[in-house]
């Protein structure tokens, strides 16, 4: 089901992007990139602040700690569309003007980012799947199965984001969580340490399994 979902996004986000052209794929493609890391960088530390998901984070908000299994989705999303919409609109006012090419460098470079852009989408979004509370068997049988065919793009993205959390995206410490060795005299917060992200996910998702609602009590 994720792999056909995921194809179809694929497809309707490449022949939309085709259809735009060379130059606006340019510039959608960097918007998207930026909007992903983004979301990626932050939404731990919002989920933490409206929950208490990472050890040592702060207290929760009021009653949104039980809805804990959807926080992390909720946030990422949120962030994601907030900074593409933002991006998008600086973008737009900042180039009003779109550059004219040959008609060969249009049609060939057209179609190239179109699927450049179809692919990062496709990656941001399957990481995405892996923070929705949904039943492992509906993301993938399991941790070590490679989604979309095999092709895992949100191991890709997570892996980008890995190494670009330790450099430009470096975040400052918002919890008490195991790092690696490698990280572990940082004053930082490198996005996934431990590279076992999506291992995480799939215990919680086992345990949300157990329950009998998306809400939970908490203390």
């Amino acid at each position: 089901m994720i792999t056909l979902l995921l194809l179809l996004v694929f497809l309707i986000v490449g022949t939309v992007s085709w259809f735009m052209g060379l130059w606006s794929n340019l510039v959608t493609l960097m918007v998207l990139l930026l909007a992903g890391l983004t979301a990626t960088n932050y939404f731990e530390p919002l989920a933490a602040y409206l929950d208490k998901p990472v050890v040592g984070g702060p207290a929760a908000i009021g009653s949104m700690g039980t809805y804990t299994y959807l926080l992390d989705f909720v946030c990422f999303w949120g962030i994601f569309l907030v900074a593409l919409l933002l991006l998008r609109a600086l973008t737009d006012f900042a180039s009003r003007h779109r550059i004219a090419f040959d008609f060969w460098t249009e049609t060939i470079g057209r179609s190239i980012t179109a699927i450049w852009v179809a692919w990062v989408f496709v990656m941001i979004a399957a990481f995405s799947i892996q923070l929705a509370p949904l039943p492992n068997a509906v993301v993938q049988a399991t941790p070590d199965s490679g989604m979309f065919l095999g092709l895992a793009p949100d191991r890709m993205w997570i892996g980008m984001m890995q190494s670009r959390s330790r450099g430009a995206l470096a975040r400052g410490k918002f919890s008490e969580a195991l790092r690696h060795p490698d990280d572990a005299g940082s004053n930082v917060e490198p996005f996934d340490s431990q590279a076992d992200l999506v291992y995480r996910y799939s215990s919680r998702r086992a345990a949300l399994a157990q329950l009998s609602s998306l809400r939970v009590a908490r203390n």
